[in-house]
């Protein structure tokens, strides 16, 4: 599949020049691995690679051995990796060392060092429309933040070509797949998430059923401040509402595998005690994430945008 340019490829190059390793965090699949060998100079892949899995218990330090950028991919497969590479950037004291990669975020560990000062985190998200060939990226974020008064050239994508790109998503992957194919893709890509990572994550057993029912639930309320108890309600079916430390459980288990992002509360007015009384915004990291868990399709997306706007005119 032919690799396209990134966003974050700039920012890759420029952190490596700043730091002896760089973690690129991101959820599964957005295109990590790809991005990063394009920069390394050598790879091991920690979840495929037997033989280093094998010497990781032998001598972390070996796979780490390689011309530099190294990519390690799916680092947090060894709860000693991080410690290795930290160690290894202040015994060579040079820069443009190690690239981590991996979809989750390890547990909290007390023999894990911070890394300040050796490694940069770089979060990485699914491609955008303007990284997939269907904006021209006219509207700058940043200059809008300045003050600029965003201009958007014409464009021809219709209603239904965006519904499609909406179920399609930005997983590089499916840029050669059908939508139907896609939007299938997207919806094993959840079933893997409920029935497989997260329990990988938590180290224990979670309800694969109540796990859909709150995806199904997070994308009915998406980008609101909807309450623990509201997904706990919907997420617990017949047998009754999942308790308040159960949602949280789950959701943390989802933002560890960086499926859902938080918005935090915020006010505009410094002083202002509103943020101190408000929930934060939960969002997919990619929108065919909660068309998938709602079932959805581009016709239905499409179908119900028109009746709305409709009820609109009325």
């Amino acid at each position: 599949m032919l690799y396209r340019d990134r966003v974050v490829d700039g920012e890759l190059g420029e952190r490596l020049e700043a730091a002896g390793a760089v973690l690129i965090e991101g959820s599964r699949a957005c295109g990590k691995t790809e991005t990063a060998l394009r920069v390394a100079k050598s790879s091991v892949m920690l979840d495929i690679d037997m033989q280093a899995k094998q010497a990781l218990t032998v001598d972390p330090s070996l796979v780490l051995e390689g011309p530099t950028p190294r990519l390690i991919n799916k680092w947090q497969e060894s709860s000693s990796i991080w410690n290795e590479v930290r160690r290894m950037v202040d015994q060579r004291k040079t820069l443009r060392q190690f690239i981590l990669a991996g979809s989750s975020v390890p547990s909290d560990e007390p023999n894990r060092h911070s890394g300040n000062g050796r490694f940069s985190v770089l979060t990485m998200r699914p491609m955008t429309l303007f990284e997939m060939g269907y904006s021209a990226g006219l509207v700058s974020l940043a200059r809008l933040m300045e003050g600029e008064s965003p201009k958007s050239g014409p464009h021809e994508l219709s209603l239904e070509n965006l519904a499609d790109l909406i179920v399609r998503g930005g997983w590089p992957r499916h840029l050669e797949l059908t939508s139907r194919a896609a939007a299938r893709s997207v919806r094993d890509y959840l079933d893997n998430i409920c029935h497989v990572d997260v329990q990988r994550v938590t180290g224990g057993h979670r309800d694969p059923r109540r796990l859909e029912r709150l995806l199904r639930s997070l994308a009915r309320n998406v980008a609101t401040e909807v309450a623990i108890d509201v997904l706990g309600f919907d997420a617990g079916g017949e047998s009754g509402p999942l308790a308040h430390n159960t949602v949280v459980d789950y959701l943390d288990a989802l933002e560890r595998l960086m499926v859902i992002k938080n918005q935090p509360a915020w006010s505009p007015h410094l002083r202002s005690r509103t943020t101190l009384r408000r929930s934060p915004k939960r969002h997919f990291v990619d929108p065919s994430l909660a068309v998938a868990a709602l079932g959805a399709t581009a016709e239905r997306l499409a179908r119900d945008f028109e009746q709305s706007v409709y009820c609109l005119n009325l």
